[in-house]
């Protein structure tokens, strides 16, 4: 469920809660585009709702990266590679079948290009928890 909330700066903050998934937050200069925002994500899990699916099965691996950047504050450099690295690798799968061993896959094919402490980094990266 989207809540939509004026804050003192004059922006809009949409909040958007979906079960088995963290909230969405995003702010915008004006109601009219917060409320397209939560249209189109709400959108997407409403349809799925319809049809029996569970929402995760629509949100595709690229689209939640999409989203986690248009919230991402942290510091260190490394994460955006790391993350376009990621996209390649699982970029429009449905989050939902990607698992434990697809991801051992993945950084297996890693260890074949890169250093086993690079590996290890990417392996203990926050974003791949």
């Amino acid at each position: 469920m989207a809540y939509i909330r004026k804050l003192p700066s004059g922006n809009f903050q949409v909040q958007i809660r979906l079960k088995g998934l963290k909230p969405i937050t995003s702010s915008f200069s004006n109601k009219t585009l917060a409320k397209e925002f939560a249209r189109q994500i709400e959108g997407n899990s409403e349809l799925a709702r319809k049809i029996g699916m569970l929402v995760t099965q629509v949100i595709t691996f690229s689209q939640l990266v999409d989203l986690y950047l248009k919230q991402h504050k942290g510091k260190n450099p490394n994460t955006l590679s790391r993350l376009k690295f990621r996209v390649k690798q699982f970029g429009e799968k449905p989050v939902t079948i990607i698992d434990e061993f697809m991801v051992d896959d993945c950084l297996i094919e890693l260890s074949k290009k890169c250093t086993g402490s690079t590996v290890n980094r990417y392996k203990s990266d926050p974003i791949s928890s």
